[in-house]
């Protein structure tokens, strides 16, 4: 017999009912279009060896310049998480992805409109304001505090990660914004979202896109989970979406976005010094001219042959 205190590993097994309905071995992607997919890869690709080169940054900018250089690292990766959704025809959470890069680009074109630099730094600030606020929560909930906290032994580690936040809301650099953020809100000193988007000048994209992601996001539209239902039959949607020309519109939006928002940045912090010493990348006319562009316009042109409409838009 065992105490009550002993304890005793045992093995578990027997059979598990399981099936595959994600076709993993073969994801969405590979029904094409090949030519789609490749030139996704090479945006975020190139936005990747731009972002390698982002070493050094403005002394009379710099708060602007570290918050932009985040958000494009904050891109990329949303931008390279949406594509491998869509490629495993994850469409669902994909949609909620691109909802996220639309909070980046309209967060890009905020801080961009704004000469003052205010809106960056109260992005910058709006981070140690919340993971204050976070950790202050933690401690200040019983339930939380009590079984959580306490049995773990973490209450130390949280109170000095909270104080250390709140050190940095300290800074100096955001004497100017730090008392408008204490009053609440969102970071962007909007009353809501949609009145962000339109300042930011992308108040279709709220509508069309943004709004409608929201329901994937917070999953409050269940009725698109079914295909059908007669009585008590019911038919659910597949998990996975695997029309190619579905894949492929919603990919072409991501992508269209996410060139435009590199463009902002490439615009804005300039072309790297090292790729002066590449071969131009050229335009070739049917009469046998040639003209040079920069490769996130070359990039730009290959999106609108993959996908469609115009490579700014």
């Amino acid at each position: 017999m065992m105490g009550d205190d002993e304890t005793q590993i045992v093995h578990l097994q027997g059979p598990i009912p399981q099936r595959n309905e994600f076709h993993r071995s073969k994801p969405a992607g590979l029904e094409g279009p090949a030519g789609a997919w490749e030139v996704s890869r090479t945006l975020v690709d190139l936005g990747a060896a731009f972002l390698n080169e982002l070493r050094t940054i403005s002394d009379e900018r710099r708060i602007r310049d570290l918050v932009l250089i985040a958000l494009l690292r904050r891109a990329l990766v949303t931008g390279e998480g949406f594509r491998a959704l869509l490629w495993h025809g994850l469409l669902e959470p994909a949609q909620g992805t691109f909802r996220t890069l639309l909070d980046i680009e309209m967060s890009v074109r905020l801080i961009l409109g704004d000469p003052s630099d205010r809106m960056a730094k109260r992005l910058g600030a709006y981070h140690y304001l919340t993971y204050r606020k976070h950790g202050q929560d933690l401690l200040h909930n019983p339930t939380t505090r009590t079984d959580t906290l306490a049995k773990a032994g973490r209450i130390p580690e949280v109170i000095e990660v909270a104080k250390s936040y709140a050190r940095l809301l300290e800074s100096p650099v955001f004497d100017e914004i730090r008392a408008d953020l204490d009053k609440g809100g969102h970071w962007h000193g909007y009353s809501n979202v949609e009145a962000a988007f339109r300042a930011a000048g992308m108040e279709t994209e709220y509508h069309m896109s943004y709004d409608s992601a929201t329901w994937f996001v917070h999953s409050v539209n269940v009725e698109f989970d079914y295909t059908d239902v007669q009585g008590s039959t019911t038919t659910l949607r597949s998990l996975v979406e695997r029309d190619p020309k579905v894949i492929q519109l919603h990919l072409g939006l991501g992508m269209l976005r996410l060139h435009a928002l590199i463009g902002l940045l490439v615009d804005t912090l300039g072309m790297p010094k090292a790729w002066e010493a590449f071969d131009p990348c050229v335009a070739r006319f049917p009469d046998g001219s040639e003209v040079e562009v920069g490769p996130f316009k070359l990039v730009g042109h290959q999106l609108m042959e993959a996908f469609g409409g115009s490579p700014d838009e």
